[in-house]
């Protein structure tokens, strides 16, 4: 029979693997902060908006784009963050789906995205925080 004391340690051990709501915010926090230089999201429309400053990839550009959908919906504003490439394309100014589509098929393969449906894409949200840092030390810790 497992004494009191010994639960206890064992549940302390484990408790290093349960993400709590700080550790949820506090990461949000980091993105947010990370994101601010990229991208806007268009309080009525929910448009996410690319600092045109920047010269990104088509790759980044996708990234950032399905990032805000990302946010809106962790904001609470839109019901599902997923998108499809015409969706992403017309939010990018008319990149055309067709080049859109190989960058898309690279991020998923490196798992930076996915595809929660045949159509449609959606951020991998394990991943965001390291490609976004990635994005951020390119364009500003250079």
């Amino acid at each position: 029979m497992t004494n009191n004391n010994d639960y206890n340690k064992k549940k302390e051990i484990i408790d290093k693997l349960f993400l709590k709501e700080e550790d949820v915010i506090a990461k949000l926090e980091r993105l947010v902060k990370l994101a601010d230089s990229f991208l806007k999201i268009e309080a009525n429309s929910n448009r996410v908006i690319l600092n045109n400053k920047f010269d990104l990839t088509n790759s980044e550009k996708i990234f950032l784009v399905l990032l805000g959908k990302y946010l809106a919906f962790q904001y609470g504003s839109i019901e599902y963050s997923n998108m499809k490439l015409k969706d992403i394309s017309d939010e990018l100014g008319s990149i055309p789906v067709t080049t859109l589509s190989s960058k898309a098929s690279v991020l998923k393969k490196e798992r930076i995205i996915i595809k929660p449906t045949e159509d449609t894409y959606q951020i991998n949200p394990h991943e965001i925080e390291n490609y976004l840092k990635k994005i951020y030390s390119k364009y500003i810790e250079k």
